[in-house]
């Protein structure tokens, strides 16, 4: 007889693979089972057996079927139409009588009693050929084509190896007593502790390592992916047997662990790279101004296993945890600022486990000039020194600015107050005197009359003066935003002091203007236009506007004019003028006095519009 797959029952009987049919060994007789009818042919597609608790035989011929024997006969799927249809793989009864079925394309079903249940893609089965079942108790071992996952109480746990070769492929799986996990993948054998396990379920991110076996080790091949399954099995001796492509192997792990663990092997720092500019490795490096790529190579020697390497790599500086890179790449930094970095390496032995001893290197980026600390303090203080000097000039302008307006405010009053002693008080003293003279004689009734008469006209007069001294406290802004509105108001006041026929007249378009320059105007108009209708004698006033690049303003007469003497100010007692030159000057205008007795007088005033009007520049006046 021979076979090509057998099978070991839990009643301790085997079954034999044989030409067209089963061998059942009982004891140490041989008792012949022949196959169903339409799969006799396709007995070298036998792929997995199982006994489930009923005594049932459950046979898989790969995609011609799965069928269940009991009782000498042959059903298809068991009688069950809620099974997959598709090739079963692997079969396991587990010893709570559960029996699983895996299949292609991260399939898995579970006969549980008479309920079925199938996993796949949309529960987060993703191992693609499940190739590998295994269990000892309610927890169940998957081992597939594209890695390990435990299921438990109904939930998958996914395992990940810190090197994903390890868990490729997997066709058989072992858990000894221990709780340790003997894995046959295509890669090799994969060892797993217990602790290791344990962390994975507790952290979905941890990553497990052990010992792997493979063609360094000396295992002659590579684990079956198809036929054959499954390819590991644990003897009554403790031994564990692992089937190849090629061959058998078997390892005894008690005489295993009594071999020292291999060490980690010594990482070296090869090279520093600056941009494109190699450095020989010194424990303190320093590289020129301006660099922006630094690349550090390192290196690990093995001679078991060269592959199974792993390192990780940090820049205390710049990177928060480790880095893990799989080979010993060198590693690049790019846009590091002037400072001193520190570089750190380690490396794993050949089953990932990692070594305590860390290679620093450090090296240092040197600043340009303008990245020094020195200079950037300069930069500090002169800033700071120029801030502080916009501060002083803005507290001189401010200072400036309330001088003006002090000034202007004590030059108003000292105005007014010469004023009101030029007119309205000589007026008031002038009243008192007619009437003290009229006292002097109460019975005589011309005399009184004459007084009286007199007193009227006097205090008549006052009271224009009263009210030219507070129409004069008034400025444009009070009373119009519009300059030559204003000027035709102060012509029709001042009227009244005599009966002068004024014209107005306006060339251009008005313009904004600002409103302290409005207002300076507007007073050295109103005194020029008080000044001709009070003193002037005049019979014609005509007062002009002209907007151009410039503001010109003019108030002109007919009258007797004004003494040189008084023009040039050298009479006491007459501070018009003066006060006129005084508010020209304060807004940088001209003022042009022009004065004869056949001709009459004539006031101009020319403002640049730099000064005057809005929108060209700042006039420095608030």
């Amino acid at each position: 007889m021979t076979s090509s797959f057998a099978y070991r029952a839990p009643d301790r009987t085997f079954w034999f693979s044989g030409e067209g049919c089963l061998w059942h060994l009982v004891g140490h007789d041989f008792a012949r089972v022949n196959l169903p009818r339409e799969v006799a042919n396709q007995f070298a597609f036998l792929q997995a057996i199982t006994k489930d608790e009923r005594g049932g035989i459950w046979v898989s011929f790969g995609g011609h079927g799965l069928y269940r024997l009991a009782d000498g006969i042959w059903t298809p799927y068991g009688g069950r139409n809620d099974l997959p249809k598709t090739g079963v793989m692997t079969e396991l009864t587990d010893s709570l009588g559960r029996v699983w079925f895996g299949y292609p394309k991260s399939h898995l079903a579970v006969l549980d009693g008479d309920r079925v249940r199938v996993f796949g893609p949309s529960e987060g089965f993703q191992l693609g050929n499940v190739t590998a079942i295994y269990g000892r108790g309610s927890e169940i071992w998957i081992g597939g084509e594209f890695g390990l996952e435990l299921f438990d109480q109904g939930h998958f746990h996914n395992i990940a190896a810190v090197n994903d070769e390890w868990l490729r492929g997997i066709s058989g799986i072992v858990e000894t007593a221990n709780g340790d996990l003997w894995l046959n993948a295509i890669s090799g054998i994969f060892h797993v502790r217990k602790a290791e396990i344990s962390a994975a379920l507790r952290d979905s991110n941890y990553r497990v390592k052990g010992e792997h076996f493979g063609r360094h080790e000396g295992l002659p091949g590579i684990a079956a992916q198809l036929r054959g399954l499954p390819t590991a099995i644990e003897g009554t001796d403790g031994r564990l047997w692992f089937t190849l492509r090629n061959g058998v192997v078997w390892l005894d792990p008690a005489a295993y662990f009594e071999k020292a663990a291999p060490s980690p092997p010594p990482v070296t720092i090869q090279s520093v790279a600056a941009d494109d500019k190699s450095y020989a490795p010194a424990p303190r490096l320093s590289l020129p101004a301006h660099t922006s790529n630094v690349e550090v190579s390192y290196s690990a020697v093995s001679l078991s296993d060269p592959g199974a390497i792993r390192f990780r790599y940090k820049l205390q500086e710049t990177d928060k945890d480790w880095q893990e890179a799989a080979a010993a790449t060198p590693v690049t930094y790019r846009n590091l600022p002037p400072r001193s970095y520190h570089f750190s390496v380690k490396a794993s032995d050949t089953n990932g486990d990692w070594s305590d001893a860390i290679t620093t290197m450090e090296f240092t980026i040197l600043p340009a000039f303008y990245q020094t600390g020195w200079f950037i303090a300069l930069c500090v203080v002169s800033a700071l020194a120029f801030l502080y000097t916009l501060y002083l000039l803005r507290v001189r302008q401010l200072a400036r600015q309330y001088g003006m307006r002090l000034e202007e405010r004590v030059s108003e009053r000292t105005r007014i107050a010469r004023e009101l002693h030029d007119t309205f008080l000589q007026t008031i003293q002038g009243s008192k005197l007619v009437a003290d003279d009229a006292l002097e004689a109460p019975y005589e009734p011309a005399r009184m009359r004459q007084a009286l008469k007199q007193l009227s006209t006097w205090l008549g007069r006052a009271v224009e003066e009263g009210r030219a001294a507070l129409n004069s406290l008034r400025t444009s802004a009070t009373e119009t935003n519009d300059l030559a509105e204003g000027l035709r108001r102060a012509t029709e006041e001042c009227r009244m002091l005599s009966p002068v026929v004024a014209s107005f007249s306006v060339d251009g378009d008005a313009r904004e203007m600002h409103p302290v320059v409005r207002d300076e105007i507007y007073r050295i108009g109103y005194e020029a236009i008080r000044n001709a209708s009070a003193h002037s004698k005049a019979s014609r006033l005509h007062v002009g506007l002209k907007y151009g690049q410039d503001l010109a303003m003019s108030v002109g007469d007919n009258g007797v004019g004004i003494p040189e003497s008084i023009i040039n100010g050298g009479t006491d007692g007459h501070y018009g003028l003066q006060g006129m030159r005084e508010r020209a000057a304060r807004i940088g205008g001209q003022l042009r006095i022009v004065s004869s007795v056949d001709s009459g007088t004539e006031v101009s005033l020319v403002i640049p519009g730099r000064i005057a009007f809005r929108g060209t520049r700042s006039t420095g006046i608030e």
